[in-house]
């Protein structure tokens, strides 16, 4: 009986004694010369390949249809991932897959600290799999992770094993602190409301310690062995005594080794009779023109107050080599409810303002109402700056190209107060040197973005300079006004020219929708296709796309552009750069369910591995529109009601839910805004959880994935090493970075702008 293919350790046979051999799908080929002779048969091993993928036998098979080739059986082999940040008290997630292994495979996954195990777990894994390890809590530094496979039937050691030092962080849970009131009276008792969930925005029942710092520093109370009464919530008060000192007091809460604060002020003040607002222009669209402001006073309960308006003003901004204080600008009038003032910045600034000067109105307003109350109110949330337009390229803009397929890229333009920028002409060129242009185009913005897309780069180019500018303000020109901002892009390798490029969702993801990413590919689409989604320093979601999906999936793409792009080459001596050889592009889809746990920003990685056992992968963000899984909702009986009317109080939540009620005066938010919790915080919070630039990848460069025995090769091709600094291959997603600014990469191997050009830095 013929020897079997040893896959993973374990020995399988294939109906009549042979090896068995699994093609992929069938995709148009040249047609192939004889098979080679197989060969004797390799020695017996319970040893998973070194590489990530090797060829067992260079066997080569025909299909029932002619010009088929399918592929070359491949030897076992494994890539792990997992965060490079631990966190402590959170359930860590491990994607494990095996390659070629035709039954189970025993993965066990080890957390040692100081030598010690302090936390285990296995599963069976065939194909692809989780792990998960709960990290104790209190644990922080460095430890190191090791993974085992183990055929369930071998005797002898493991197929495989590795290790890694991984960094655990204290900070496994979110702490909110909320006060019922921002400011507070002498005599006044402090309601003190603190949240701790977990990164997944679930309860964390942890022992606290809090203490409270008076405006000079000395501890005034303090809590020690807090514990939540009812899911993470904690409520603590104390009274403030008749003479307390004034000024802006701390909440001090600590948990796991980490401190959080929140002020509050306690002033001897008088509630406010009536609200003041300042409804200033968004931006200063020019400087030679006068702007129109809305001042508002109201009573609480709606009435408009009349009275007297002193209104102050005045510019402050900076330039780049130095401060620039306006002249002030006072102003009296009467008002009834609201009244309206000229903003003539020219008022305020020198006639000699830089070109890229920026600077914002500040504005002072006081009312008299006619009973002799005040209110006092401050703005400076108007801009002011010469370029009226701020360029910055997309988050989802790449810093790299992929030879064989068309660079996509976005370019974002907002005015000063960050709204879309409409009707917006700019000029977007490519550059190998500022003589080898590669591509211009002119575009019109619409809802402040311009998408290009340049069709080929020539295959010898190791950078590539984008450079995009202003050029016209609804059709009107606007000369050398507006500074250019450039982008570096470096190149991709691959040894057989094979690429994957994720293309981003047009618009944001919601929970609930099935998202579909769509994905082009230099090789045919006849490979199984595995991804990884990792959202708050985590992995969310990890899975496979089988090759018969892919390939159905799959379709021949589209030429890039039907208009010709504009070539330029100013060099009289150096020939044009050769255009990119024609690449037969097919392009296919992942279809992805959109989780609660990827807001507000996830990441995906997707890869295959080629018969030779070279690794195609690539990796995009994707942002999430906010979402909470627990939807509560609050109605009243009664929107007016007299006092001492009783108002009936509805909440829906999900069951089981804890639920805290607090009221209080609205005047009081008027003495100062912005202390309030909201969910922008929450999700804001979320995103940092992702403490690294890159991909799972630490700020200290720490290792994320495992492809066979490699771990050490992280920024190379697992076939063909390539020095990283020059080209960018597979290893490369599994580190891309989180986004784009408008200056160039900040990697040590970056070249300098072209002579004459440097990146704008904002």
């Amino acid at each position: 009986m013929a020897p079997g293919a040893l896959r993973g350790g374990c020995e399988q046979r294939a109906p009549g004694g042979g090896a068995r051999t699994a093609a992929l799908g069938p995709w148009p080929w040249p047609s192939p010369g004889p098979a080679p002779s197989p060969g004797p048969a390799p020695p017996r091993s319970r040893k998973m390949s070194g590489a990530l993928l090797w060829p067992l036998l260079p066997l080569l098979l025909l299909s029932a249809r002619d010009g088929v080739r399918a592929a070359q059986p491949q030897a076992p082999g494994y890539l792990i991932a997992a965060p490079s940040v631990f966190r402590a008290g959170v359930e860590e997630v491990i994607s494990v897959t095996i390659f070629n292994s035709p039954r189970e495979v025993m993965v066990q996954a080890q957390l040692v600290a100081q030598g010690e195990p302090v936390v285990q777990s296995q599963g069976a894994i065939l194909d692809k799999g989780t792990i998960k390890l709960k990290v104790p809590t209190g644990l922080r530094g460095q430890a190191l992770l090791k993974v085992w496979g183990r055929c369930r039937q071998a005797e002898e050691g493991p197929v495989f094993h590795n290790q890694t030092s991984v960094t655990v962080d204290g900070w496994g849970a979110s702490v909110f602190i909320q006060t019922d009131k921002p400011v507070y009276r002498p005599q006044h008792r402090v309601l003190i409301s603190i949240f701790t969930v977990s990164p997944d925005l679930r309860p964390v029942n942890e022992k606290l310690e809090a203490y409270i710092l008076d405006p000079r520093g000395s501890r005034m109370i303090e809590w020690r062995h807090l514990k939540p009464f009812c899911c993470g919530i904690t409520n603590m008060s104390f009274p403030l005594s008749d003479q307390p000192v004034l000024g802006e007091w701390f909440i001090f809460v600590e948990m796991q080794g980490h401190a959080y604060n929140k002020s509050f002020e306690v002033q001897k003040y008088v509630l406010p009779k009536f609200e003041l607002l300042i409804d200033p222009p968004p931006y200063i669209r020019d400087l030679d023109t006068c702007e129109t402001g809305t001042v508002r006073a109201r009573y609480t309960f709606g009435k408009p107050v009349a009275g007297a308006l002193t209104i102050n003003m005045t510019v402050n901004g900076v330039g780049y080599y130095s401060h620039e204080v306006g002249r002030p600008v006072l102003r009296t009038t009467k008002i009834l409810g609201s009244q309206d003032f000229d903003i003539c910045v020219r008022d305020m600034i020198p006639a000699d303002v830089p070109e890229h000067f920026r600077g914002r109105v500040s504005i002072w307003t006081m009312v008299t109402s006619v009973d002799g109350s005040q209110q006092v109110a401050f703005d400076d949330s108007t801009p002011v700056q010469r370029q009226l337009v701020d360029i910055r390229y997309s988050k989802d803009t790449r810093k790299q190209f992929k030879p064989g397929l068309a660079y996509v890229g976005k370019v974002e333009l907002s005015y000063p107060d960050g709204s879309p920028a409409e009707g917006v002409t700019v000029q977007i060129k490519a550059e190998l040197t500022p003589k080898d242009n590669i591509y211009t185009s002119e575009v019109v913005s619409q809802g402040g973005l311009v998408g290009f897309e340049i069709p080929s780069i020539p295959t010898s180019a190791q950078h590539v300079w984008l450079e995009t500018k202003v050029i016209a303000l609804n059709g009107k020109p606007v000369g050398a006004q507006y500074l250019p901002s450039y982008l570096s892009l470096g190149s991709w390798y691959s040894p057989s020219q094979c690429y994957l490029q994720l293309q981003p969702p047009s618009h944001p993801l919601q929970v609930g929708e099935e998202a579909y990413f769509s994905v082009k590919s230099t090789c045919p689409c006849n490979f199984t296709l595995y991804y990884e989604v990792a959202a708050r320093g985590n992995i969310v979601l990890s899975g496979q796309q089988p090759a018969h999906i892919t390939l159905q999936r799959s379709k021949r793409a589209a030429p890039a552009l039907e208009k010709p792009i504009r070539l330029t080459h100013l060099s009289e001596t150096e020939p044009p750069p050769a255009p990119a050889a024609e690449v037969d592009v097919c392009v296919t889809s992942l279809h992805l369910a959109v989780t609660p746990s990827m807001v507000p920003l996830g990441r995906l990685l997707v890869f295959y591995v080629r018969e030779n056992g070279e690794g195609v992968a690539d990796s995009l963000q994707f942002a999430v529109e906010t979402f909470f899984e627990n939807q509560v909702s609050v109605t009243y009986s009664a929107n007016e009601t007299q006092p001492g009317e009783v108002v009936d109080l509805r909440i829906r939540a999900a069951r089981g839910s804890c639920v805290c009620v607090a009221a209080v005066d609205k005047s009081v938010y008027l003495l100062r805004s912005g202390f309030r919790l909201t969910p922008a915080q929450v999700f804001q919070e979320l995103e940092d959880y992702d403490v690294s630039d890159s991909f799972g990848v630490s700020r200290d460069d720490g290792p994320f994935w495992w492809a066979g025995l490699t771990a050490q090769r992280r920024r190379r091709s697992s076939v063909f090493p390539w020095p990283w600094g020059i080209t960018k291959d597979s290893g490369f997603a599994f580190t891309v970075r989180r986004g784009n600014g408008t200056g160039g990469d900040d990697r040590p191997s970056e070249p300098e702008p072209p002579a004459g050009r440097w990146p704008l830095h904002r």
